[in-house]
């Protein structure tokens, strides 16, 4: 089984060096590592470079790129039979490939999710949590396969949370499954969430995925971490441009009051996106 982590990044060596020795600490072969920079940057360079491993594929753009775009060039590099993205802020949970082979060697799903535990590094805005880890972990639960339309159905009626949908944030994907929803949308990430939208998106082009109790990815929360600054900062301009794209700008500035908070912004986007794929 070939995997693909994906790491998209901008300006981040910092705490990328460390996310690039977490994932390479597995002496795995058949594993390919996926760094894509927007734009240019010594710094990266330079941790690329110190990595010295040769499963280490990065590749970078001549002028910095948005986010989602900076994420779907990525992702086109990607080669593996199974693909998951992670920040680069984020890790691997020791022994995610070995978990990953025995779930998907005896349930065979297109896509294989978990809830990741959370890490927040010392440089986390929230002093109470600044180096503590954290997963929320049900003792009854096990491996449990999911209908992907009843998972669209309790998302859009508000019984699930945006984070539990398969995502490829926290899930490895078949590459069959992303090259079927390009060939369909002519892209895999939409909006301006990669990340949270590609959950619908994966949930609507999939019969099913299969759930994991094991949380095989860490998500850190450092000073880096797009969810802080923008929590933080409320930027709902460059929401706004990325929803328009499927709906009209009335409609959107009528839904997205200028101090819209992060969660109604994204709320919307999940919106837009039920529009957009007909859900």
């Amino acid at each position: 089984m070939k995997y693909s982590v994906v790491i998209p990044t901008k300006n981040r060596a910092d705490t990328l060096r460390y996310t690039l020795s977490n994932v390479l600490a597995s002496r795995r072969g058949e594993v390919e590592v996926i760094v894509h920079h927007s734009g240019r940057d010594e710094a990266t360079d330079a941790v690329i470079a110190a990595a010295g491993d040769a499963r280490v594929r990065y590749f970078s753009s001549p002028e910095p790129l948005p986010m989602r775009e900076n994420w779907e060039r990525a992702l086109a590099c990607a080669t593996g039979e199974f693909v998951t993205v992670i920040g680069d802020d984020d890790a691997l949970m020791p022994g995610a490939f070995e978990v990953a082979d025995s779930l998907i060697g005896a349930h065979a799903p297109e896509i294989l999710s978990w809830r990741p535990a959370t890490y927040y590094w010392p440089s986390s805005h929230d002093e109470a949590l600044a180096g503590r880890a954290m997963y929320r972990y049900h003792i009854d639960y096990g491996n449990i396969r999911f209908d992907s339309r009843y998972a669209l159905r309790w998302l859009y009626r508000f019984k699930w949370h945006y984070s539990d949908m398969p995502m490829i944030y926290n899930s490895f994907v078949s590459r069959a499954l992303v090259e079927r929803v390009r060939s369909r949308l002519g892209r895999y990430f939409l909006l301006n969430s990669p990340d949270i939208t590609s959950g619908v998106v994966n949930a609507a082009y999939s019969d099913s995925f299969l759930w994991s109790n094991y949380p095989l990815t860490v998500t850190g929360i450092s000073k880096n971490s797009t969810w802080q600054r923008m929590a933080m900062q409320e930027d709902t301009q460059i929401r706004l441009h990325a929803i328009s794209e499927f709906m009209p700008e009335e409609i959107v500035q009528e839904w997205v009051p200028e101090n819209a908070n992060l969660d109604f912004g994204i709320a919307v986007e999940l919106l837009a996106l039920r529009e957009a794929l007909g859900l």
